[in-house]
């Protein structure tokens, strides 16, 4: 058995036993993972509301839309690939839907560390490293509450796995479908178009900015003709500056210890050392996991304020850094891999501290 297989099943074991764990102590309901908001809450409160998965359960009953029940539609329905998946799997039965949702996220879970482990490998590490990913709080996360991470996460590593092997048609298409799950993926094509452009790769750089972006760019116009509502976001939707700003607004203190240890610490340590690495070398001879490190570390700082809100949000935003961190430390820094499980896995003690994260 290759060690990117063994990886994915591990994987794959280790996922379906936390989710089967959360199903025995929430009565076997896989709605438990959706987490809508409780019924008897007035509108006026803004606490206690349920989490983003119940917004991709509200589309996967009606991909096709609008549906009902959706904060911002207009927003909402550029992230369609999840819930479209999930609907097809459950053949359009209300019934099934919270089980397809779950299952796609558990596949897309084994199938994202496979990739990882590979290349990992081609990087000259041991594939085991890739677990790093999930055995992180950070990946539990996504799966405890069917977001739209886990699968948007596997396009971006297929996108990049068919990239480094010279498959750039599979490549754009992983890298767009990536950005239809979730639009913060997009950091991974628009980095590599970035270095490519910068050594000259002017062809590829072209490619994947047109394909990875541009397919996104006509979904979005696409969706803003077809569904009512407003178009603009709402201004704590908006990135924020100067980066991290929003890291005043976490409350209580341990909420910000949590989003300083696993998100914001790495960003700002992982960013700076790799611009430097970047600045050190040649572009010609420059590593492209530098650049998605970069990237991803950007990407953290701008969260909107929405996000700062909740924890658990800048959490799960990070697992781009995460994936980005490990295999920049494979190539170039080995003995970081270390450092990065001393830190992460431990975070899987968090799930039991929870109350109602498992039982």
């Amino acid at each position: 058995m290759s060690r990117p297989l063994w990886v994915g099943l591990t994987t794959l074991g280790l996922v379906s036993a936390f989710a089967v764990a959360v199903l025995a102590g929430h009565g076997w309901d896989p709605r438990a993972f959706v987490l809508e908001r409780p019924a008897d809450i007035p509108p006026e409160q803004t606490w206690g509301v349920g989490y983003d998965g119940q917004q991709s359960y509200a589309i996967a009953l009606d991909p096709f839309g609008p549906a009902q029940g959706l904060d911002y539609p207009a927003y909402r329905y550029l992230r369609i690939l999840y819930p479209l998946f999930a609907h097809i799997l459950a053949f359009g039965r209300a019934s099934l839907i919270p089980w397809s949702m779950l299952f796609i996220n558990v596949a897309a879970a084994a199938v994202s560390a496979g990739l990882l482990a590979s290349l990992c490998e081609r990087r000259g590490v041991h594939g085991a490293w890739a677990l790093i990913v999930f055995l992180s709080f950070n990946y539990l996360i996504v799966i405890r509450f069917d977001l739209t991470e886990p699968l948007a996460l596997a396009f971006a590593l297929a996108g990049l796995w068919a990239c480094e092997r010279g498959h750039l048609p599979l490549a754009g298409g992983a890298f767009a479908a990536g950005a239809l799950a979730r639009e913060v993926t997009l950091a991974f094509p628009l980095a590599l178009a970035l270095v490519s452009a910068l050594r000259g790769r002017w062809k590829k750089a072209l490619y994947l900015t047109a394909v990875s972006a541009g397919v996104y760019i006509v979904w979005v116009a696409v969706v803003w003709t077809r569904l009512p509502g407003p178009r603009l976001l709402p201004l704590d939707l908006a990135p924020t500056f100067p980066p991290f700003a929003g890291l005043t607004s976490l409350q209580p203190v341990q909420s910000r210890v949590l989003v300083l240890l696993w998100a914001i610490i790495p960003a700002v340590i992982g960013g700076v050392a790799a611009v430097w690495d970047i600045l050190h070398a040649p572009a010609s001879t420059g590593s492209e996991s530098a650049w998605l490190v970069a990237a991803n570390s950007g990407l953290m700082g701008i969260l909107p304020l929405a996000s700062w809100i909740d924890p658990l949000a800048v959490l799960r935003l990070g697992l781009g850094l995460l994936v980005a961190l490990i295999l920049w430390s494979a190539r170039f820094h080995p003995r970081a891999l270390r450092w990065e499980v001393a830190l992460w896995v431990p975070s899987l003690l968090m799930p039991l501290l929870i109350p109602g994260f498992i039982g």
